[in-house]
């Protein structure tokens, strides 16, 4: 067994498998495909409602908000 045959097997021993690396990389796009949505959809709540019920609807959604917002932040 040669040095280069050593190395590759001392390599392959401690990287981790190939399965391992493929769920973190999936769990990590799913958590921040779930910080996106819930950023856009609040982001997006005032402006879409006011499209649809008027400006007082977009204020209440906009108030509701930014208080959700205020309890969630301290």
């Amino acid at each position: 067994m040669g040095w280069l045959d050593r190395l590759r097997h001392r390599t392959a021993s401690t990287l981790p498998q190939s399965g391992t690396v493929l769920r973190v990389l999936t769990c990590t796009q799913n958590c921040s495909a779930l910080v996106f949505s819930v950023f856009l959809g609040v982001h997006l709540a005032s402006p879409l409602l006011a499209s649809v019920g008027g400006i007082n609807a977009a204020d209440n959604t906009l108030v509701r908000t930014s208080l959700l917002s205020a309890d969630c932040h301290g």
